[in-house]
């Protein structure tokens, strides 16, 4: 009976690694990121590192386009008499340099951790960090808010559930 169980467990892993709608959602819990991809199935890791990208990428359009254009004063700043050579320096340069990266590198770096044990309150940690990550936030909301069920894996676990629960 166990060995039945295993498989039909491995047939229901296979549906899920052939799934990206399930692969990217597990990206978007911020306790695994592309670790648990990259760890556990390391031979799926670039596809859906390639497939992250692509979604950011068509997101990141989509949400530039969206916004007001930037207005261009037609006044021009005047110099001031009192302008110091002070005003010109760089006091934070790796401030600078960090500025680089994407969000989409920011949050996979995971840079903003939330631990493997609070697995279950990644919507929450999404409301807390939404203004860090808006693109990525907003797919991650679109990713997580989807239906990750089935009628036949519910009925996988009615039944282990009844066979487990006879005495």
């Amino acid at each position: 009976m166990i060995r039945k169980m295993l498989s039909k467990t491995a047939g229901y892993v296979s549906e899920a690694l052939n799934c990206d709608v399930i692969l990217l959602a597990s990206v978007f819990n911020p306790c695994y990121r592309l670790s648990m991809i990259n760890l556990w199935y390391p031979s799926h890791a670039l596809y859906v590192q390639g497939s992250l990208e692509e979604k950011y990428q068509e997101r990141k359009i989509a949400y530039e386009s969206k916004l007001p254009k930037a207005c261009t004063s037609a006044v021009e700043k005047k110099s001031d008499r009192k302008h110091h050579i002070v005003d010109e320096v760089n006091f934070f340069p790796a401030a600078a340099q960090g500025s680089s990266e994407n969000e989409l590198t920011v949050y996979i770096s995971g840079r903003y951790k939330l631990p493997t044990s609070e697995a279950s309150n990644c919507l929450t940690w999404w409301k807390d960090h939404c203004h860090k990550f808006p693109v990525v936030a907003m797919l991650a909301r679109d990713y997580l808010a989807s239906c990750a069920t089935s009628a036949s894996v519910e009925r996988c676990f009615l039944a282990a559930a009844d066979i487990c629960g006879c005495d």
